[in-house]
């Protein structure tokens, strides 16, 4: 889950009512701008804490917008690094099943941003993927509204957003969110809150209400490996067949049970199918087969390397 919530202390109480009302809570929770603009406001930042969450955050002074990632106590999590100025981010690791991590990263790239800020932005990409090779997600408000996502182009060829699209093509990143994540009034609808990763690991982002009067959208990412399960498939094991049987079984007087229904296409086919259906339960044993969680490269890494060089 992931949200823009422009100050979450007013709306912790509707953010916890949220998480309440899923089907499914999270396991992952990423909010960006959680401080008031106003700096003087204060609070103590035990006041961000939900229950049953551990909360990793950049929030040192309460002078930046603030991000943070919430993982599920039931998961084993490590901090990897965190930055409160031009860009703000947090990049954790969490372990989903024994040995197996996944990286996370939440970033907050504020709309009057520099030249110097975005090719930092740039930068920081460019060093995580490296340092991580795989299985990498990131979020958050990059507030590029220039970008068209469909055309994956600059409409006014800005510095920042030039340079942004050419690093997720360099590091070969995937952007996953394909509406307008941000409204207000009579302003143009934006897509500004993103979901990169390196692999095809996101099975589906559904938008939600924004929370209170941010007007940001709330996504509901769902991914194939942020889950405990491993479904099994069953399948049949064709290589132990019976089809001495299954050919006398399917040996019928077709001709026969054909004029039985006038010789109807759809009739016919059903007959079929009927009968090879039954003869394939009765004389091919099932199979169970597990897929793994555990997405892999449809290239070499060294050839990914040599890509990106």
């Amino acid at each position: 889950m992931y949200s823009n919530v422009d100050s979450l202390i007013n709306k912790k109480h509707e953010l916890e009512t949220t998480l309440n009302s899923l089907n499914t809570k999270p396991q992952i929770i990423a909010l960006t701008e959680i401080n008031y603009k106003n700096k003087d406001f204060n609070y103590d930042i035990c006041e961000l804490n939900i229950p049953g969450y551990v909360i990793y955050h950049n929030i040192q002074n309460k002078d930046e917008r603030g991000v943070a990632i919430y993982v599920s106590s039931d998961l084993e999590s490590i901090f990897l690094k965190s930055a409160s100025s031009g860009p703000e981010f947090v990049f954790i690791k969490v372990e989903l099943h024994k040995g197996h991590y996944v990286t996370l990263g939440n970033i907050y790239r504020s709309p009057n941003s520099t030249q110097e800020v975005d090719i930092k932005l740039c930068k920081e990409l460019e060093c995580i993927v490296n340092e991580v090779k795989k299985d990498l997600i990131i979020v958050g408000d990059f507030n590029f509204p220039e970008i068209d996502w469909d055309l994956h182009h600059s409409i006014n060829n800005s510095v920042g957003s030039t340079a942004f699209l050419n690093t997720l093509q360099k590091l070969l990143l995937l952007q996953h969110v394909n509406f307008p994540t941000r409204a207000r009034g009579s302003d143009t609808p934006h897509t500004l809150d993103l979901v990169i990763t390196d692999s095809q690991s996101i099975n589906n982002i559904a938008s939600l209400a924004p929370l209170g009067k941010s007007d940001h959208s709330t996504l509901i990412i769902e991914t194939n490996f942020l889950s405990n399960d491993s479904p099994a498939e069953q399948k049949y094991n064709y290589n132990k067949g019976d089809y001495t049987s299954l050919r006398s079984y399917v040996d019928s007087d077709w001709d026969k049970e054909f004029a039985v229904v006038d010789f109807e296409i759809e009739a016919i086919w059903n007959i079929l199918y009927t009968k090879i259906d039954d003869g394939m339960k009765q004389f091919i044993p099932i199979t169970s087969r597990f897929h793994s969680t555990k997405w892999k490269r449809p290239l070499k890494e060294e050839i990914r390397q040599q890509i990106r060089l």
